[in-house]
């Protein structure tokens, strides 16, 4: 229908997620910058996700949210591979993993 020299298209309406990036750039002033494990900033931030978007149930509506990846330095070392503890817990992060925002408390989680 679309290599047809005239073709009968109707555009049609469709529903579209909002989307909320949750990137250190967008919440620099909220404390985005340190290990939700241990609290350490002394973190580097590794790029996006690798699942890309997920959808989240909002307070208001259903969206979809976009992460950035964190690696905490000194969990890394303590948990990582060859640290004393490797097999309990993690040294990278998402910003839409709900571990992540764990220990916040309700009224810091940026809007």
């Amino acid at each position: 229908m679309k290599r047809e020299a005239a073709p009968k298209i109707i555009p049609d309406t469709a529903y579209m997620k909002p989307l909320t990036v949750i990137h250190p750039v967008y919440y620099s002033g909220f404390g985005l910058s340190q290990c939700p494990q241990c609290g350490s900033k002394d973190i580097f931030w590794d790029g996006w996700t690798a699942t890309g978007a997920r959808d989240v149930h909002g307070v208001r509506r259903e969206e979809r949210a976009l992460g950035y990846q964190l690696r905490c330095k000194p969990c890394r070392a303590t948990y990582g591979k060859g640290g004393p503890r490797e097999k309990e817990k993690g040294s990278c992060f998402a910003t839409t993993n709900k571990f992540f925002w764990e220990k916040w408390e309700h009224w810091r989680i940026p809007r």
